[in-house]
């Protein structure tokens, strides 16, 4: 509510380890997550709403200064460091591959749309997440690549987890 009175609709968000938790400590929450954008709000009902955002930049929390009425905290970005390498790119191209075989998978509809889309995009940083945002990935590999230190990490846990539900497919 706070983020949506203000112009630009910023927010930092960050996983729980333990989701049941109601009132959760700097120790309760993963210390990587993300400045996002709130995008679009739905009001479902008396106290809660529904929200779509968009990652902008990756951080690091670096501490609480306050907890009530809301979570209010101190952040530093963390940038995945630019590399390149054949390795990047060999690894960058698997993934596409492997995306490209998504809409024989998956008889769906705007499946094949999704897919186009992220066989377009250059960054094997900004690929390699929007492909992650696509699996059924578990809280722990997904703040696993988040923490990711390097790009070549990043891109090897991704295609680990994408190559792993083609499989299932």
């Amino acid at each position: 509510e706070a983020a949506l009175k203000t112009e630009e609709k910023l927010i930092i968000v960050v996983a729980q380890r333990d989701a049941e938790k109601e009132d959760p400590a700097l120790d309760d929450l993963y210390q990587v997550g993300v400045k996002a954008v709130i995008k679009q709000v739905a009001r479902v009902q008396e106290g809660q709403i529904h929200t779509i955002i968009q990652a902008v930049e990756r951080v690091v929390v670096l501490k609480l200064e306050s907890t009530d009425p809301h979570l209010v905290g101190r952040a530093r970005l963390w940038p995945i460091p630019e590399e390149r390498s054949t390795e990047i790119d060999a690894l960058k191209r698997a993934i596409v591959d492997l995306v490209a075989e998504f809409p024989s998978l998956i008889p769906s509809a705007g499946v094949s749309d999704v897919a186009d889309a992220i066989r377009t995009e250059q960054d094997p940083a900004l690929l390699a997440f929007k492909v992650a945002s696509m699996l059924n990935l578990n809280v722990e590999t997904e703040q696993a690549l988040l923490e990711a230190p390097t790009r070549i990490d990043l891109l090897r846990q991704v295609f680990k987890s994408l190559s792993h539900e083609v499989h299932i497919l």
